[in-house]
This record gives structure tokens, C-alpha cells and sequence, in this order.
């Protein structure tokens, strides 16, 4: 399936362009430090001409924002933690949902009815909402400052915003195994003796996994949303840095610079230099798109998708197997011309 992937030109856009902004952010870790260039007053012969933020430029492409700071290199700097963990929390939604859904699928499939009542209380309630109220006391900085480490910050959201989407995944796995087991195959590898772990080896998982394909670029364009969700509602990926002067108080800030804490930072500045806010935007836009055009060649390469199955060797081995001599006798060896000579040679 992967070759079919790599000659199919959708995929390819999408996975060359997200591939490209991972790779440009980690050389910018790795190779620069995350150092990000800062211009607060530009000069034009020795003369001071404009302030930050200063608006995109040919020698500052992107612009700045209120501190000067250049807006590519922020792109560039949060873009591995955008779209990395956007990334991993979908793979964490898609394992985990896949032993529920196994398990609903295959055991509990007769109760279907009653289980999807359950879960579709979670289809009514938007993931973002319930991220949101989650969220903020761990993100959210508080006078006393934030009760947890960055990375234990990180690893919470990360469990928080994969554990949310398993329910209504896990039935989303369950029904389609449930519909696949109804088939007369399964029957028949049944009526011959296979067990429920080989025939879910066997013959289930060729038919699922295309389709976990698709459910895991689902899950990922979602994610990219509910994070985009939450930088609006000023809850940013690693948290929110506070500021609780009474006098000169600063807005809420970003710590990763992650893509969402860029816009929910920008936001103010929407009108009068909206670059700061439409620069992420216009990034995460493409991202999402990007990921759709992946989406979509997924779903044109499985649409043809047959099951491979690997050629049987017969057993028969050399029973039909005929010498050309015995296929095919010449006359002349049977001696019929010889009798014909003779029964001429009596007449005479």
C-alpha cells in the first residue's frame, strides 16, 4: 500500500509540504539552537525609520511582532511542536482506540445498540469545551506560578486531548471490525476451525487497516483544530504565561511558541498589525490543508484497495505433468504406414 501511497499525487503534495516545515524546524533546533533574530528599530541610512512590529519586508519576509522578534523564525521554532504533537497525540488516540474497538468488535459487537447510546453523549459535547475545562488548571499560570514542570505540562495535554477522542473512536474501529465479521468468509474460516486471534490475524486486518489509515489523518486534522481552539481561548500548548502587575500587566503569552499560542498572543493586534495573528494562521491553514490532500489520496488508493494474497503452491506437483513424447506420437513410429505398404503388397 505504501508504493501505491508514494505514486499518488495528492499524498505526495501534502507529505513533501509537512515534511519540509519538520524538517526546516529541526535543523532550526539543531542546527541554529532556536536562536530568533530580533529587530526593533529598523535603519535606512543611519536614520531610524520604523519601530516594531514592523510589517513584512524583502529583508524580513514574514515581519515582526510587538517585540521584534521575526515571525519566520517562530514559525519555524513552533512548527515541530505543532505539528509533531499533533502527531503523536492522534497516533495515541489511534492505538488506544483500536484495543477498545477490537475488543467491542469482536466480543461485544451484540450489544451495539446499547453501547452506542452510551457514547454518543460524547458526539453532543465538542471536544474543545471539554479540552478547555480540562486544561486550564494545568496550563493556565496562577499568582503562585504553575504547579507543574513544562514537560509534565506537555505529557498531561497530551494524554488529556488523545484520552477525550477514544470513546466515539474506539466505536468508530468496533463497527467497521463488526461489519467486516458479518461476512461469509468469516464464516467459513470459522466452519473450518480458526480461532478468534487467527482470523483477526488473518483475515480482519487486511481489510481494517486501510482504513486506520484514513481514521489516523481524521484524528490528526482534528487535533490541529482543537489546539487551534484553545490558543483562541488563550490555553497554550505547555502553558500560558501570566502577568499579575497591577500597574503595567502584560498579556498572555506563549512558552513554545507553538503555532495556537501564536494566534491566541496575536489576536490583539488583529487590526492594527494583523500579520502578527494571520502569519500562523496562514500556516496552520496550509498545514491543514496539506494533511486533507494526504487524506485524500489515502482514501483514492484505498478505494481500489483488494487483499493481497500470496499465491498458494499446488501440492499436486508432478501428477498432471505429461513427457511431450506421450502428448504427441508421430504416425510413423506406430508403423500404420508400414501396415499400409503391406496390405498393397498382397493385392498384387
Amino acid at each position: 500500500m505504501l508504493k501505491r501511497l508514494f505514486k499518488n499525487g495528492y499524498f505526495l503534495i501534502g507529505f513533501f509540504f509537512i515534511i519540509g516545515l519538520c524538517t526546516i524546524s529541526l535543523l532550526h533546533t539543531f542546527v541554529w539552537d532556536n536562536q530568533i533574530a530580533q529587530t526593533q528599530i529598523r535603519y535606512e541610512e543611519g536614520r531610524a525609520v520604523e519601530g516594531s512590529p514592523i510589517a513584512p519586508r524583502v529583508d524580513i519576509p514574514l515581519g515582526t511582532n510587538v517585540q521584534g522578534f521575526h515571525m519566520t523564525h517562530l514559525i519555524s521554532v513552533g512548527a515541530k511542536y505543532t505539528i509533531g504533537f499533533a502527531v503523536l497525540i492522534a497516533f495515541i488516540r489511534l492505538l488506544t482506540s483500536m484495543v477498545f474497538g477490537i475488543l467491542y468488535g469482536a466480543y461485544f459487537f451484540k450489544f451495539r445498540k446499547y453501547v452506542t447510546w452510551i457514547v454518543d453523549v460524547f458526539n453532543y459535547v465538542p471536544v474543545t469545551l471539554l479540552a478547555l475545562f480540562i486544561l486550564t488548571p494545568f496550563l493556565v499560570e496562577i499568582p503562585t506560578g504553575f504547579d507543574y514542570t513544562f514537560w509534565e505540562r506537555v505529557w498531561i495535554e497530551v494524554i488529556i486531548l488523545a484520552l477525550i477522542a477514544v470513546p466515539p473512536t474506539s466505536i468508530l474501529i468496533g463497527n467497521e471490525m463488526g461489519r467486516i465479521y458479518n461476512h461469509e468468509f468469516i464464516d467459513g474460516a470459522k466452519i473450518i476451525g480458526g480461532s478468534r486471534l487467527h482470523i483477526l490475524w488473518k483475515h480482519v486486518r487486511p481489510h481494517i487497516q486501510p482504513q486506520l489509515w484514513i481514521i489516523f489523518m481524521q484524528q490528526l486534522v482534528q487535533t490541529m483544530l482543537v489546539l487551534a481552539h484553545l490558543g483562541f481561548f488563550k490555553v497554550f500548548f505547555g502553558g500560558t504565561n501570566m502577568s499579575f502587575d497591577p500597574f503595567f500587566r502584560d498579556p498572555p503569552q506563549s512558552i513554545s511558541y507553538e503555532w495556537s499560542g501564536l494566534i491566541g498572543d496575536g489576536m490583539r493586534h488583529l487590526t492594527v498589525s494583523p500579520w502578527i495573528v494571520l502569519v500562523p494562521i496562514i500556516f496552520f491553514a496550509l498545514t491543514i490543508l496539506a494533511m486533507n490532500f494526504m487524506l485524500e489520496g489515502i482514501k483514492t488508493v484505498t478505494e481500489n484497495w483488494r487483499v493481497d494474497h500470496k499465491p498458494v503452491k499446488s501440492e499436486t506437483g508432478d501428477v498432471n505433468e505429461v513427457s511431450e513424447e506421450k502428448q504427441f506420437t508421430p504416425l510413423k513410429k506406430q508403423g500404420a504406414v508400414q501396415r499400409r505398404e503391406l496390405r498393397l503388397e498382397d493385392k498384387e
